[in-house]
């Protein structure tokens, strides 16, 4: 029961006020210069404010990565195109859903 209900939660879902939430089964990694969150210590979602993100592009893994203003990079382990569309729904200010 609990395992379907994981399944069908999103995995990126963005609000009205900007804000994409991005949940932790699907962070690969989050990296700032000389500082490295590791994994195990992120038990909740990620929330990004749209304002924030510089652009979003591969790293050097070929994670899509977002590149944030605060010099933090957040690798996610989905689709360009399926970032690309969150982004720009945020933007907007559109509420969206990506499992």
């Amino acid at each position: 029961m609990i395992k379907d209900l994981l399944l069908q939660s999103p995995k990126i879902y963005t609000t009205s006020s900007g804000l994409i939430h991005i949940n932790h089964t699907i962070i690969h990694s989050i990296f700032k210069i000389n500082y490295t969150l590791h994994l195990s210590e992120i038990a909740e979602p990620i929330v990004v404010n749209v304002d924030q993100i510089a652009f979003v592009s591969h790293n050097t893994k070929g994670f899509v990565t977002l590149f944030l203003a605060n010099s933090y990079e957040i690798s996610i382990n989905t689709d360009f195109e399926k970032i690309e569309e969150v982004v720009k729904a945020a933007k907007d200010r559109r509420n969206i859903e990506i499992l």
